[in-house]
């Protein structure tokens, strides 16, 4: 079998769905002097992306997020997927890429309203201003843990981050949305509950709430980017062990399924 990735390029495939597509080879190492991946040009971008991305032993390889049918065009993510539609847009609107991403998952954040639309963006803007706060609070404590547990600036920080991604899951679940566009939408909000699950650590020494929000992140994450879910349910299990002495039972389930 072979599938084709554009201007007559052919790559030979073996049972695809779940296996290791054949590796992309570097005319010159990562870094290097020469065209870098070039295979790999012939890839067209989704930000719903049916591949996962990764490098083993100087090879590019990609390894399948779902099945793919016969004939079905292979598509990558050229950058981090796992953030709101307006910040996608701005990445695929700027050089050296200029296009415009017509992907179901686009198609979805575009659809839904716009009053919608701007309380996403205001929203976010929120999520990176207390995250730089915390930043701050947390540079001027110079690692003391105690100092950051008492700081009434990041209890409030902690709390208005969870309203934040708890109002965002309600906020588009009032929506009414077909499943899939639904989580389309979440998965633009994993990254933001993944920083809280582990500011939870980080700052308050509250393993199981960063066990449970990073839960919630892996969830909202893995239907566009199964691979960044694994490293989120990872977290999960590690904070759930610190806590209970065992790893949280969603989360070994979704390790086993993943892998």
């Amino acid at each position: 079998r072979t599938l084709s990735v554009g201007q007559g390029k052919q790559l030979s495939v073996e049972d695809l769905h779940g296996r290791c597509v054949t590796p992309f080879f570097a005319s010159s190492a990562p870094g290097g002097k020469g065209q870098g991946y070039v295979e790999h040009g012939f890839l067209n971008h989704a930000c719903y992306p049916n591949v996962t991305r990764y490098f083993h032993k100087g090879a590019l390889v990609l390894r399948s997020n779902r099945h793919i049918e016969k004939d079905e065009e292979i598509l990558d993510t050229y950058f981090y997927p796992l953030v709101p539609v307006h910040l996608r847009e701005k990445a695929c609107n700027s050089d050296p890429l200029n296009f415009d991403c017509d992907c179901p998952r686009c198609r979805a954040e575009r659809a839904l309203p716009k009053s919608v639309q701007v309380w996403s963006r205001l929203t976010w803007e929120n999520t990176v201003r207390i995250l730089g706060e915390v930043a701050l609070t947390r540079a001027r404590a110079r690692g003391d843990l105690a100092a950051l547990k008492s700081s009434p600036q990041i209890s409030m920080a902690l709390q208005q981050l969870n309203g934040l991604i708890e109002g965002t899951e309600y906020r588009l679940s009032e929506q009414s949305l077909p499943e899939a566009e639904f989580r389309f939408c979440l998965a633009s909000w994993a990254a933001p509950a993944a920083s809280l699950g582990d500011l939870f650590v980080s700052v308050a020494d509250e393993y199981e709430a960063a066990s449970a929000t990073l839960a919630k992140a892996a969830l909202w994450a893995e239907f566009v980017a199964p691979g960044a879910a694994i490293s989120l349910w990872a977290r999960s299990a590690a904070y759930g062990m610190a806590a209970t002495g065992k790893i949280p039972v969603e989360a070994k389930t979704a390790l086993e399924e993943l892998h």
